[in-house]
């Protein structure tokens, strides 16, 4: 039987395999086995970040993902994986930097539009809500079929009290993708923004 050759590229990838099924552990030690091979691999030590960050250590996240960018500066997923950290971690403007930062790099990245939206968003501010909305309309821009964006956008027009357009997004999010929210929460959310929507039609 011929064994293949482990290299840093095939370990990183075996990594990436189970950080994408959850299994954060795992893939944990094969970026750590790429890195032992390959210590200047930016992208290994990203996912290695983003794989720290879902499990929660966020000391960790912070060091593999600022090694990715200090080999990698232009590296636009890293950039805008530590933004989804800061997330986390509830500092929202630190976020916005990153995403921005990101954004700089690859002014076509949806995720990070739509990312950089969140963290306007969790800030909850009128002036911030209204960053929000615009941000996430450029990810659809650049992303028709994101149902994520379509969905924090109905939840941004909610907190803006502009229900109408918080009911139209959230019925497109679930026309582009059924399963980003479960049945009941659906049904539940629509529902209140139907009930919300028309006690203002009302009043």
């Amino acid at each position: 039987m011929v064994q293949i050759a482990e290299t840093p590229k095939s370990l990183a990838q075996q990594g990436e395999t189970f950080r994408l099924m959850g299994k954060y552990d795992q893939a944990i030690n094969y970026f750590q086995r790429a890195l032992e091979l390959k210590s200047t691999y930016a992208w290994a030590h990203a996912h290695l970040g983003a794989s720290y960050r879902d499990l929660g250590n966020f000391n960790e996240a912070l060091a593999a993902l600022g090694k990715a960018i200090e080999l990698d500066p232009n590296y636009a997923w890293a950039h805008a994986n530590l933004g989804l950290l800061n997330i986390k971690k509830q500092q929202y403007p630190q976020a916005e930097e990153c995403f921005q930062q990101a954004l700089a790099i690859d002014n076509n990245y949806a995720w990070a539009y739509a990312h950089l939206g969140q963290a306007c968003y969790l800030q909850n501010t009128p002036n911030k809500l209204e960053e929000a909305q615009n941000h996430l309309s450029t990810a659809i821009v650049c992303n028709s079929e994101y149902a994520y964006a379509y969905a924090l956008r109905s939840a941004v027009f909610s907190s803006m009290k502009k229900y109408e357009n918080a009911v139209f997004d959230i019925l497109t999010a679930i026309q582009k993708d059924n399963t980003i929210y479960s049945q009941d929460t659906a049904k539940r959310v629509l529902n209140e923004l139907l009930v919300t929507r028309n006690a203002q039609a009302q009043g």
